[in-house]
Parts: structure tokens; sequence; C-alpha cells
């Protein structure tokens, strides 16, 4: 995992506000307590992975949560939790390939992946931060990603089908929809 432009924070002001970390548009985890490390960027992989719960074994699944009624993230201990800002989405989907079963396989910038089914398909959502419409998908337990630009424009450029005005990709035989083909 190779960050992308480091962002400056002012986390004196961060953890006044009781944010704890903050995920950046382009899946950078930063901590702004001195509790949980040195505040700044987090460099160490297995460490971000550890906090997003996907490491392997028994803590997989077990990091970031997404309380849907409070639209809130947070990160829990047995003895505390944590509170997380995300940017855009948590998870940044940053390769992909198809399985032998013409099934869409995406990865996420931390090394998990998410089949593309009728079941878990490509959505198009607004996206505040960047103020448009842009595709994502459920990664697990309301944990969503954003598709990484590359991955985008080559899943059009390679697969892209047009089906009245939408151009989208097929997994499986399920059309997914990727944006408006104008």
């Amino acid at each position: 995992m190779k960050p992308q432009k480091i962002k400056s924070y002012d986390h004196a002001q961060k953890k006044a506000d009781g944010i704890d970390f903050t995920i950046d548009q382009n899946g950078n985890w930063y901590t702004h307590s001195s509790d949980t490390g040195v505040p700044g960027f987090i460099q160490r992989d297995k460490l971000v992975k550890l906090f997003a719960g996907a490491g392997e074994g028994i803590w997989a699944g077990r990091g970031l949560k997404y309380n849907a009624e409070k639209d809130e993230y947070t990160i829990a201990t047995p003895h505390v939790s944590y509170v997380v800002e995300v940017e855009d989405l948590p998870f940044v989907i940053t390769d992909y390939a198809f399985d032998e079963n013409d099934v869409l396989e995406l990865e996420t910038h931390l090394g998990e992946t998410v089949q593309v089914t009728a079941d878990n398909p490509i959505e198009i959502s607004y996206a505040p931060y960047y103020d448009q419409e842009l595709p994502e998908i459920e990664v697990r337990a309301g944990l969503r990603a954003r598709l990484g630009r590359q991955v985008y424009y080559d899943l059009i450029a390679k697969y892209g089908v047009e089906q009245n005005g939408v151009i989208g990709i097929e997994s499986a035989g399920y059309f997914c929809a990727l944006g408006s083909a104008s």
C-alpha cells in the first residue's frame, strides 16, 4: 500500500473535535491522538490493516465498523471506542480480475477482495467529497469502497458495454452500471 499525497492535519483540533483517526479519500490513515500512536500518517501497513479489520486470522473483520443509524465509523477495543472520520469511503478499489466463472473480483488497497454479484452489485451514488456520482461497492458489513480512477477507466475501456444509455460491465451475466454513456 503506497500512500498518495500525504495530508497535513491539525491533530490537536481533530482530537478536540472528538476525532481519533481520519481516513482520507485515497484510503490513507492518520491518527490524531497520542493514545493511538504518534499523531500523523500511519506508515505501517500491518497496523492499518489491523485497524481496518482487513487482517487475516482472528482479527479479520474486527476493526473498523460503520453505524448507519449514527452515520459514524468507529474502532472498538474491549476498553475504548475510537471515532474515525472518513473523508469519502474507507476503502479504495485498486485492482480487479475475473475468476473462472466470469465473476468480477475487486481488490481494495488493503488486499481484501469482494465479488461483484447480483447480491453485491456496484452501485452509483453521490460522493459529496467529489461533488459527483461515482461507483462504489460494499466490502463488508456496511463498509464500502470507491472504485479507484484507474480501475474505473480500465474496466470501461476493456469490458465496457452500453445498455439503454448506460455504460457498465458484466459480472457472471449480471450488468453493473458504471455511469452514463454520454
